[in-house]
């Protein structure tokens, strides 16, 4: 019997190697895909084109949780004062069904800091919850 198709919840999203213990897991990341420039030309004449590869980029990652006061206010903090300077590693785990650890993960080992949004405040908004946003330019492989 086949693998079920994954679903996007089954995948934690952890941070580490940023100086500072950074404790629980995120509940979204979005950015993170390689792409590449492609050349095209014309070599002497020739009236079709040919392409060849140039060079690779990342998106920026963005991850969220929700905000709890105890844990993520010092974060927050911190990502604040140290953006464009902080940089660590992203670990994706991939989980099974049962949000066991499935397979290895895929980590972005060069994650450079380069924002921090704190939640929104709003008096009239009982039922939604805070979030912590932090942001990364990303490059290299993923391992």
């Amino acid at each position: 019997m086949a693998t079920p198709a994954s679903s996007p919840a089954e995948f934690r999203v952890t941070l580490g190697g940023f100086g500072i213990p950074i404790p629980g897991a995120f509940m979204t990341l979005t950015g993170g895909n390689v792409s590449a420039e492609a050349r095209r030309y014309r070599p002497g004449g020739q009236f079709e084109e040919e392409v060849a590869g140039g060079p690779r980029t990342r998106d920026d990652v963005t991850i969220t949780r929700e905000w709890r006061r105890d844990r993520d206010l010092a974060i927050f903090l911190w990502a604040d004062r140290h953006a464009g300077r902080a940089r660590g590693a992203i670990t994706v785990q991939p989980l099974d069904e049962d949000g066991n650890a499935f397979g290895n993960p895929f980590v972005y080992p060069d994650a450079l800091l380069t924002g921090a949004t704190r939640p929104d405040v709003d008096s009239d908004a009982g039922g939604d919850i805070a979030v912590l946003e932090l942001s990364f330019a990303v490059s290299g492989r993923i391992g």
